[in-house]
């Protein structure tokens, strides 16, 4: 699942299968702790079954209602 955030509107990917590794030259920065690059392939779960979801975008303040 990816968030992706800006002020109060969101928007969220969700792929229920993916191979997920950590990208090349992966470097402690003390600012930003919370982010690591990764490098991830969505792989499909069947031949006839969408790879994800995206949700419209939306207000965190009013929950998953589509914004404006």
């Amino acid at each position: 699942m990816i968030a992706a955030v800006d002020g109060t509107k969101a928007v969220v990917w969700h792929y229920p299968k993916t191979s997920i590794i950590g990208a090349d030259s992966v470097t402690m920065d003390p600012a930003a702790l919370g982010e690591m690059p990764v490098k991830a392939s969505v792989v499909a779960l069947n031949q006839s079954a969408p790879l994800g979801t995206v949700t419209p975008v939306f207000d965190l303040e009013s929950g998953l209602r589509p914004a404006d």
